[in-house]
């Protein structure tokens, strides 16, 4: 079993590599569950799935525990 902990981008928390994240499609921004709701940034400021930090990305779940 991995150790290794990575940061959520939002709240800066670290959580095991596998961990359920919250991931944009377009680029890469990671957040974790607690933060989906209340991340903002210049391309969305009301959390959900439109990701923050860029244009036309997505956030999605990624469980990679299970992948």
């Amino acid at each position: 079993m991995s150790n290794i902990t990575v940061p959520c981008h939002c709240c800066g928390t670290q959580y095991p590599v596998r961990w359920t994240w919250f991931i944009c499609d377009c680029c890469g921004y990671r957040i974790c569950s607690p933060c989906i709701a209340k991340h903002k940034g210049k391309y969305n400021t009301v959390g959900g799935t439109k990701c923050s930090q860029c244009i036309s990305g997505t956030l999605r779940s990624s469980n990679s525990a299970n992948n």
